[in-house]
């Protein structure tokens, strides 16, 4: 997935989930370390909610705890200015085609409504 369009994680929200799941499994986080891979002092930063942005490591931990990142976004899904923003820096697309873009993003937020 381009790391552009990924779903904004809240840290706080994540970290909360990933020690309360932690904890429903049992699971220390050295355990977490060896089982994942995951340098000990990383899992404890993920447990924070210390982190900006999901990494391979913490998907690596989410994915083992079973925690699906996706469910763990805030915000709305259809964020339609970031979409946009990202598309006019990220493509430049024409006028025209911006347009056209962002008439077929309203109306994929209006089925999502």
């Amino acid at each position: 997935m381009d790391k552009k369009l990924q779903p904004r994680i809240d840290p706080k929200s994540l970290g909360m989930a990933i020690t309360q799941r932690r904890e429903e499994m049992g699971l220390t986080l050295a355990q977490i370390s060896s089982l994942t891979g995951v340098d000990k002092g990383q899992v404890s930063k993920f447990c924070s909610g210390k982190f900006k942005r999901p990494s391979k490591n913490l998907q690596k931990v989410c994915k083992y705890l079973q925690i699906d990142l996706a469910s763990s976004a805030v915000g709305e899904a259809c964020d339609l200015q970031r979409v946009v923003a990202e598309v006019r820096l990220g493509w430049k697309l024409s006028d025209e085609r911006r347009e056209q873009f962002v008439e077929a993003i309203m109306a994929l937020v209006q089925l999502v409504k």
